[in-house]
């Protein structure tokens, strides 16, 4: 993108114009607009298809590990990376749980609201990058 409004700014017949500034201006605007239709594929993309419902018939025990600059939730036999699951501030992963020791202390059946970097836990909220280990029971 940057290229090709340099490129309009010093050959403005590209876009069509005539003026240094104009051929800036249009390639500006050509570059902003097509920004904007990916943002906007991306985001209702995520709204289609991002979210993911898992019921279990039986409560199945999870571990969240902190490893360093990345994380890792595993439910059964299932895992997942932090760093594949959170693309942006509003992703999060809820987790109805039986049971859940966070911080050397267990919490009833709350469920778990995971962001990138914190837990929140009925009004509660936990810093996620000073945490090593997170267990309990998922249904």
């Amino acid at each position: 993108m940057g290229a090709g409004i340099v490129l309009s700014t010093a050959i403005p017949v590209m876009m069509q114009q005539q003026v240094w500034w104009q051929g800036a201006l249009w390639s500006a605007i050509a570059a902003g607009g097509g920004y904007f239709t990916l943002w906007g594929v991306v985001e209702f993309g995520k709204l289609a298809f991002g979210r993911t419902r898992t019921k279990y018939e039986t409560a199945e025990p999870f571990i969240w590990t902190h490893l360093g600059e990345d994380a890792e939730l595993k439910v059964g036999e299932e895992s997942v990376k932090w760093s594949d699951t959170f693309g942006r501030d509003s992703d999060h992963i809820v987790l109805k749980c039986t049971r859940a020791d966070i911080a050397e202390s267990t919490t009833p059946t709350f469920p778990l609201h995971f962001y990138l970097n914190k837990l929140l836990v009925s009004g509660t909220e936990y810093d996620l990058n000073e945490l090593k280990e997170i267990t309990g029971d998922v249904l």
